[in-house]
């Protein structure tokens, strides 16, 4: 049986980057969940959060993550809090192999700092806001099967050794 390879982590853990290596690496295809959320809605994640509240946002994120995972494998890069959610979670670790891709709370920060676009209310302040967050998400980010560090290598690098580590666990997914 093939499956999805989810990609979770909090925001600037480089999902997307990754993701996009990884597609190139496995030949599926990449699916980004905030860019779903833009296609459905034609509001960017965050005008929609800004416009709609956070609560909507995560409605129509649970609704994106499920449609996705029920449909063929891909590599899904999820939104960094859609973990939260008992049911997107569950259909995570049942319907695709879940890879934590993790980094030091100082390169998040930094990584979160040289994004465009994010406004005051989303960018934690400090890194004891970020440390906050992070704790909070972390017990449900260590569900996942597989936790890889992304911090200084390539995003290439860090692919690959997805892909290897993957393999190694003999986890059936989409590299079948």
């Amino acid at each position: 049986m093939k499956r999805h390879l989810v990609l979770t982590g909090f925001m600037g853990s480089g999902k997307t980057t990754i993701g996009r290596c990884l597609s190139k690496t496995t030949g599926l295809d990449f699916v980004d969940s905030d860019e779903e959320v833009l296609l459905q809605t034609g509001l960017h994640p965050v005008r929609y959060i800004r416009r709609f509240g956070l609560s909507s946002f995560r409605k129509i994120e649970k609704r994106v993550v499920h449609s996705i995972l029920t449909g063929p494998p891909v590599i899904l890069s999820t939104g960094g809090g859609s973990i939260l959610d008992h049911r997107n979670r569950a259909l995570m670790l049942q319907s695709g192999f879940v890879v934590w891709l993790k980094a030091p709370l100082w390169v998040l920060m930094g990584r979160i700092r040289r994004r465009s676009g994010l406004p005051s209310y989303i960018r934690p302040r400090s890194v004891r806001d970020l440390q906050a967050l992070v704790e909070k998400r972390e017990p449900y980010y260590r569900l996942a099967h597989l936790k890889v560090m992304n911090a200084f290598d390539p995003p290439e690098k860090v692919a690959n050794e997805i892909v290897r580590k993957y393999k190694k666990k003999n986890a059936p997914g989409p590299f079948e």
